[in-house]
C-alpha cells in the first residue's frame, strides 16, 4: 500500500507524527483513527477512501498515538483523547483546516466517543464515522482463555491500587496494565460502549452530552463480533440511545477491516454520501 503525502510532527513533547495524503491544500480534512496494534496503513480501504476524498477537495489524515501498534496496553481512551485533543488543534491553528471530520476504524471508535463527550477541541470535529466499532470484552469473553481468571486478577490489583502495574505476560502480545485489561474486559469499562448487553439506561448515561453527527456503519461478516448477535437490533438500541447517530448501515458479508474490494467500494460510498448530507460538501468540494 503506497500513499504519497506530507510527514508532519503534531506533537513535540510525544514526538508523535500524522501522515496527510489527498487534497493537502484543502480546509477540509478526515483524520483516520485506527485501532488496537494499528498504525499507519493500517486497513486496506485507506487508498480508495483517499482517492474518494481527494475527488471531493479532501484531505486523509493518518495519525500516531501513544496507544499505536503495542503501545495500547499501557495507555488509555484518556490518553489517546489527550493527544487527538492536540492533532485537532495543529490542525486548526497550525494547518489551517476549516472543517474536520474523524473516522474511528475498531478500538478507534471509542476514542471518537471518548472525544465527543471529553475533549476540549471536541467542537472543531463536525462528525464522527464508526467503522467496525465492536466489544472488546464479547470477544474476550469468547476468545482468551483464562478470560474470567485474568478479569478476577485484573479487579484484585486495581483494588490494591496497582492498576498501572503489568499483566501476567501469557494475557496478550502486548504488554498490558491491569487499568487496561479491566477497561477493555469489564462490564462497564471505559472502552465498554458497544457491547450488545448494556441495558438502555446504561446506554443513555455512555452517550449523554453527545450532539455531534455520529454514522456507524457496521460489518455483515465481522470475525470479532461474537456469532448470535443481531447487528440491526443493536444498532436500533444505540440509536436509541443517542439521537447524535443520524446514520446506520451494515456492509453485507464484510470483514471487520472491510478487505474485498466490493466491501471497500460500498464504504467509501457510504463515506461520501454521509459527509455531503451532513457537512454539506458536495462532489465538487464546494461548502454549501
Amino acid at each position: 500500500m503506497e500513499l504519497p503525502g506530507l510527514l508532519y510532527t503534531y506533537n513535540l513533547h510525544t514526538r508523535a507524527t500524522a501522515f496527510e495524503s489527498g487534497d493537502r491544500n484543502s480546509g477540509n480534512s478526515l483524520v483516520f483513527i485506527a485501532g488496537l496494534t494499528d498504525g499507519y496503513n493500517a486497513v486496506p480501504y485507506l487508498p480508495m477512501l483517499n482517492a474518494a476524498l481527494e475527488h471531493t477537495g479532501w484531505s486523509l489524515i493518518q495519525v500516531t498515538l501513544s496507544s499505536s501498534y503495542l503501545g495500547y496496553g499501557i495507555n488509555s481512551l484518556q490518553q489517546d483523547c489527550e493527544e487527538l485533543n492536540v492533532l485537532v488543534r495543529y490542525l486548526v491553528e497550525k494547518r489551517e483546516k476549516q472543517k474536520v471530520v474523524f473516522l474511528g476504524h475498531s478500538t478507534g471508535c471509542q476514542d471518537c466517543i471518548w472525544f465527543s463527550r471529553h475533549a476540549p477541541y471536541r467542537q472543531h470535529v463536525s462528525c464522527y464515522i464508526l467503522q467496525a466499532p465492536v466489544s472488546d470484552r464479547e470477544f474476550m469473553i469468547e476468545s482468551l482463555d483464562g478470560y474470567d481468571k485474568y478479569l478476577r486478577l485484573a479487579t484484585k490489583m486495581k483494588k490494591a491500587g496497582k492498576g498501572m502495574e503489568l499483566m501476567p505476560r501469557e494475557v496478550d502480545t502486548a504488554p498490558i496494565t491491569a487499568d487496561r485489561f479491566y477497561a477493555l474486559g469489564a462490564v462497564g469499562g471505559d472502552d465498554d460502549f458497544f457491547s450488545s448487553d448494556l441495558s438502555p439506561a446504561n446506554l443513555a448515561t455512555l452517550y449523554s452530552g453527545i450532539s455531534t453527527p455520529i454514522a456507524i456503519i457496521h460489518s455483515g461478516a465481522d470475525e470479532y463480533i461474537p456469532t448470535g448477535i443481531d447487528k440491526d437490533e443493536l444498532l436500533r438500541r444505540l440509536q436509541a440511545a443517542c439521537p447524535a447517530i443520524v446514520a446506520t448501515a451494515i456492509v453485507p458479508e464484510a470483514d471487520h477491516a472491510l478487505s474485498s474490494e466490493e466491501a471497500q467500494r460500498t464504504f467509501v460510498e457510504l463515506v461520501c454520501r454521509f459527509l455531503e448530507n451532513v457537512v454539506g460538501v458536495s462532489k465538487q468540494g464546494v461548502t454549501a
